[in-house]
């Protein structure tokens, strides 16, 4: 596994990306799922942050390959250059000057009908730089040869480079902001059928305190000491007390004091579910908010949302499958559709259903 130590600011959203084309032609990457966890060690079983493909938080792009050839000068006739398997004689093409021969090139090489010219994108930047990009995305461009017989043009490599693909870990500033001290990480990628779990790279990350933002001055400082379980929340001496809670649904999640009671400071937690029949009770705090059921029913599936912990504000978002089997998938007594949402709210006294759509 690659060590990738990373540093950030907790008071800005954070955003990282890695390359990880040399895993693209060993690794399935496209039909998997990334996940990455970060925790205060290697040894500590908590997770503080997760990025995932279910909670949206880790993204997988594929890449084109591309590479350069870099005339030092303006070519002399019978120069050619080498596009995959064809030549190019730059005879015809040459002009009173190296900007104009790029013009000229850049020109005939997108409107060529060549099998293999064609298989990539060209363009003209700096000084006498001809830009190759292949034009479809993934590893195969890798193959795609390039070169010159000239000696004045040079070739950033045999082949174009960097055809694959980019994992994206993101997260809003929102979350960053909980957090400040040394945390280590990994990200590994799960194949579909979830026979084989491969680490791909991890380290260190390293929150900094950024610059407080208007309205922050007078809150509490999260500690991120000894945490707490739901079953053993102090009872709160003022508002806007920060507290870590460990077994929150959604995972380790901070919590703010406020009319005596605790809320959750960021309320999107998400937890991608896999039931697929029987009867479930959400709970404030111990489940997360925004629910995500991902297998086909095989059977009837009924929710109900429970009064404990609640405050007013609290909320919690469904999600039906995608296929509900020919069963009935329901909440709090109302029916979903397939991949249909329901979102209820809490008044004070009851649920109340506050939102009703296709997800």
């Amino acid at each position: 596994m690659d060590t990738v130590n990373l540093a950030t600011l907790n008071s800005s959203s954070f955003v990282f990306s890695r390359d990880l084309s040399p895993w693209a032609d060993v690794l399935p990457l496209t039909s998997g799922k990334f996940r990455a966890h970060m925790r205060l060690s290697v040894t500590d079983p908590v997770v503080y942050y997760e990025w995932s493909s279910d909670n949206r938080r880790a993204a997988y792009s594929q890449t084109k390959a591309n590479g350069q050839l870099t005339f030092a000068s303006n070519p002399i006739s019978g120069d050619t250059i080498e596009l995959g398997f064809s030549s190019v004689i730059l005879t015809s093409l040459i002009g009173s000057s190296l900007p104009l021969t790029l013009t000229a090139l850049v020109a005939y090489l997108n409107a060529s009908t060549d099998p293999q010219i064609s298989l990539a994108s060209y363009s003209a930047s700096g000084s006498g730089i001809l830009n190759i990009v292949y034009v479809n995305a993934g590893t195969v461009g890798n193959l795609f040869t390039i070169g010159a017989s000239s000696n004045n043009v040079t070739a950033s490599g045999t082949t174009l480079k960097s055809g694959g693909g980019m994992i994206t870990l993101t997260a809003p500033i929102s979350d960053i902001c909980n957090f400040l001290g040394d945390f280590v990480y990994d990200c590994r990628f799960e194949s579909s059928d979830g026979m084989s779990v491969v680490y791909l790279f991890g380290g260190t990350i390293t929150f900094s305190q950024g610059v407080t933002r208007s309205g922050d001055a007078n809150m509490a400082t999260l500690q991120l000491g000894p945490s707490v379980q739901i079953a053993t929340l102090p009872t709160p001496i003022g508002d806007g007390e920060l507290i870590l809670c460990s077994d929150c649904g959604g995972g380790p999640t901070v919590l703010e004091s406020s009319r005596g009671v605790w809320t959750r400071l960021n309320e999107g937690s998400f937890f991608s579910r896999a039931d697929s029949f029987g009867s479930v009770t959400f709970t404030v705090l111990k489940n997360a908010n925004i629910q995500l059921y991902t297998s086909t029913l095989i059977g009837n599936l009924v929710i109900s949302l429970s009064s404990v912990n609640t405050y007013p504000g609290a909320f919690f978002r469904v999600i039906a499958p995608q296929n509900l089997g020919g069963f009935t998938f329901t909440i709090q007594g109302q029916a979903l559709t397939s991949g249909q949402y329901a979102s209820y709210l809490w008044t004070g006294t009851a649920w109340q259903i506050s939102g009703l759509g296709s997800y």
